[in-house]
């Protein structure tokens, strides 16, 4: 029995399947690909016996490609992301999968996709006319002292006020 989801993360080279290997999920089949040359291989040659991702459900085998622009797909020695029925390639709830329909592929997108999103944070609470520090010195609120006028005391340590 498959695994409900199976997540493959390849760093700087390529996923390949070769002569009848499988990967197959009950649900996602999600694969992160780093390089700028990376490649999802099923089967480098023609006439091997096939080689297949299949994801248990429609529109989930997700190729990510964070170093590519295009491209990225070899079935049976060609580029290309089209699977024949019974041969090679992508399949989705059993039958073949193709782009928008069981099959998705990434470009471009970022290595570390948790920083994307806190650096947009950030960006938009600055763009948002968040308060913006003036440089005057501003009276603390531990200790009623400006600025870098008197020292503080944490956890046993002494620091200076900025």
């Amino acid at each position: 029995n498959p695994v409900s989801n199976v997540e493959v993360v390849v760093s700087g080279g390529d996923l390949t399947l070769d002569n009848g290997s499988h990967i197959k999920a009950g649900d996602d089949v999600i694969m992160t690909l780093t390089g700028g040359s990376s490649t999802v291989v099923i089967n480098a040659n023609h006439g091997e016996a096939a080689s297949t991702i299949e994801a248990g459900t429609r529109t989930t085998n997700i190729i990510n490609f964070s170093g590519r622009s295009s491209g990225g797909v070899i079935i049976d020695g060609t580029p290309t992301t089209t699977t024949s029925p019974g041969g090679s390639g992508f399949y989705a709830a059993g039958t073949p999968a193709a782009l928008g329909d069981g099959l998705e592929i990434h470009y471009g997108f970022p290595t570390n996709p948790a920083s994307q999103y806190i650096d947009q944070f950030f960006a938009n609470l600055v763009d948002s006319g968040a308060p913006k520090d003036d440089g005057k010195k501003k009276v603390d609120d531990n200790n009623g002292s400006q600025g870098d006028s008197a020292p503080a005391q944490s956890q046993g340590g002494v620091g200076q006020c900025v």
